[in-house]
């Protein structure tokens, strides 16, 4: 669609997550299905859009490319460690990624902000309520 509107596309924002849903559990009450659906959208996910970006890009190797993933997991949150891990694999991808993706001129970042006061953050009340 991105492709198909605008000829190209020079940068990606990757902030694929499944958190909003996700309900406090420690690790032992994690199922399995859980596990995999987080990994699922957040790895995964990531992985499928940036092969996508790639291939769009790879003719334009002179270009200045970038992609960018944006993470939250620096605290280690407990009762959400497949979301942690989910994120601690994307820095790994972006790491790898950097290196081989470099060499078409695309640079690949990641970084860290805190959080945002969002409806999700706050529980459903807003930063005036």
């Amino acid at each position: 669609m991105v492709m198909d509107r605008f000829g190209r596309i020079d940068a990606l924002v990757n902030n694929a997550a499944l958190w909003g849903n996700l309900n406090r559990k420690s690790f032992d009450e994690i199922s399995v299905n859980e596990w995999d659906r987080v990994m699922a959208v957040n790895l995964r996910g990531t992985s499928f859009v940036l092969k996508l970006f790639i291939q769009s890009c790879v003719s334009r190797v002179t270009e200045r490319l970038s992609i960018l993933h944006l993470l939250w997991l620096f605290l280690g949150p407990p009762s959400f460690l497949h979301y942690v891990t989910s994120k601690a694999g994307v820095i790994g991808l972006t790491r790898a990624l950097a290196r081989e993706a470099g060499k078409f001129g695309i640079r690949v970042n990641a970084i860290a902000p805190g959080f945002t006061e969002t409806l999700m953050r706050l529980g459903g009340e807003t930063p005036c309520s």
